[in-house]
């Protein structure tokens, strides 16, 4: 149970940092707003929950621990299917006792009442002057399936992970993504991943996100194209609606900006295309970085700021008022020096250690800005989505062990162990019934007090005497 609590309070800290395996832009995001803090919590593996050595060690402790709970109980539980009720148990401390007179002879009392406890579901075992029965070997089976169903299930998320793979891919609107292990912006693959892909093909057609009055977005889907096997579909993919192909679950796991910027110098046109920009959430303005080695006489890094609703606050400045694209305007800010690309770098980041400050300025859709001879031009506001695909062989296990797991959880509501013997025996010349019983709670005493009845002939059988 300790380690059941580490497990889920572990993956629970999924939930309150970004994943790399579902949003790696965001991951990135998180760095730059707390370049000091993203490091630490990155060395303890807070941004891949899944993957963090400290994760995979508890959910080992709790495969080991399930295993030393089954055994030696699975063993117990067959030696009690083996074993048989006997007389000498009819005595001792039983949870009550009831005794009576008979008036029919010993035998037909003991074939009445292997008779009234095989009806009621009970396994008999009779001998000479007594009847010893059993029931709710369901309850410890059932338990035995959850503990067995739940050791399975971490052996499912293990199978998932070491023979399948996770990855991201983030597709400007109108762009066609390929699926292949190096068009993917993020991938993490199993030990035992065999490496082959589906090698099929997504066209993104379009994509639309709605908002709520507060800002929030309310929904967002994405129309494509699937190409696969020469066949040609259509399908929308939104938050949990995922799309499967050849084997692989795609889902819409994010979306953002992919302003088209052209960098020139002259006639010479340096860079142009959509640009993916990461998107702060609490201030709405989104973040790209664009990098010109080919620039003269320097190299020349631009740090981008896009509003797509730009509105200008007395006493703060200019802040954006919303995530609907009223007024798009792209601030930027110019660098000239090294880039430092002889080493490898985010493309979200720019590393001005060799870079110094060249200009800035701004540029609305459709306009272009020149500065320090290198002109900046925004023709057109593009928007992107992120998909996830993930492609998980012990996915469709989990699923039935977890449904096995739910169902051996529900004998212990409804069954309880139960033992009931049934003696007969001669005192002061007449023969004596005595039922006894095991513990079993409020239900089994009712069933006690009805056996017996049906035993001594009468509807109603006080207790006379409990252990």
């Amino acid at each position: 149970m300790v380690l059941l609590l580490l497990l889920g309070s572990g993956a629970s800290l999924g939930s309150f940092f970004p994943q790399r395996s579902l949003n790696p832009a965001a991951v990135d995001a998180y760095f730059l707003r707390h370049p000091a803090l993203a490091p630490y919590l990155d060395a303890l593996g807070l941004f891949d929950v899944f993957g963090a050595w400290w994760f995979w060690t508890i959910a080992l402790l709790l495969g080991i621990s399930l295993m030393g709970c089954l055994l030696p109980r699975l063993r117990a539980y067959l030696r009690a299917l083996k074993h048989r009720p006997g007389p000498r148990e009819a005595g001792p401390l039983p949870a009550f006792l009831v005794t009576g007179p008979s008036g029919a002879a010993p035998g037909e009392v003991l074939d009445r009442a292997g008779r009234i406890l095989t009806r009621r579901g009970y396994r008999v075992a009779r001998g000479d002057g007594w009847v010893a029965a059993e029931k709710g070997f369901l309850r410890e089976a059932g338990s035995l399936l959850f503990h067995a169903s739940l050791l399975a299930l971490v052996g499912s998320f293990v199978l998932g992970r070491a023979w399948g793979f996770q990855g991201q891919a983030a597709i400007v609107e109108g762009d066609e993504w390929q699926d292949a292990r190096v068009n993917y912006d993020f991938i993490r693959e199993g030990r035992f991943f065999s490496g082959r892909f589906p090698d099929f093909l997504l066209k993104v057609e379009d994509f639309t996100v709605t908002y709520h009055p507060s800002g929030l977005p309310e929904d967002f889907r994405t129309r494509l194209e699937v190409v696969e096997g020469g066949r040609r579909r259509e399908v929308v993919v939104r938050v949990n609606h995922p799309l499967e192909v050849a084997g692989v679950k795609v889902y819409q796991a994010s979306y953002g900006w992919a302003p088209v910027i052209r960098v020139s110098q002259g006639e010479r046109v340096l860079a142009g295309g959509p640009v993916v920009f990461i998107t702060d959430p609490r201030t709405g303005v989104a973040r790209g970085v664009v990098k010109v080695p080919g620039a003269r006489p320097e190299q020349v890094g631009l740090e981008l700021f896009l509003l797509p609703d730009p509105q200008v606050v007395e006493g703060v400045g200019l802040v954006n008022a919303s995530p609907l694209p009223e007024h798009p305007i792209l601030l930027f800010r110019l660098y000239a020096g090294d880039l430092g690309l002889n080493v490898p770098q985010s493309v979200f980041s720019l590393d001005k250690r060799g870079l110094r400050p060249a200009g800035d300025g701004f540029v609305p859709l459709g306009g272009e800005k020149e500065v320090a001879g290198v002109r900046v031009a925004f023709p057109e506001l593009k928007e992107y989505t992120v998909l996830a695909l993930t492609r998980d062989p012990g996915r469709k296990w989990a699923l039935l062990f977890a449904l096995l797991g739910l169902a051996g959880l529900l004998p212990g509501l409804y069954v309880a162990r139960r033992r009931v013997w049934v003696r007969v025996s001669e005192r002061d010349g007449a023969w004596l019934v005595e039922v006894a019983a095991s513990p079993g709670g409020e239900r089994a005493e009712e069933e006690y007090r009805r056996v017996a009845a049906g035993l001594l002939g009468a509807e109603k059988v006080a207790v006379s005497g409990r252990g």
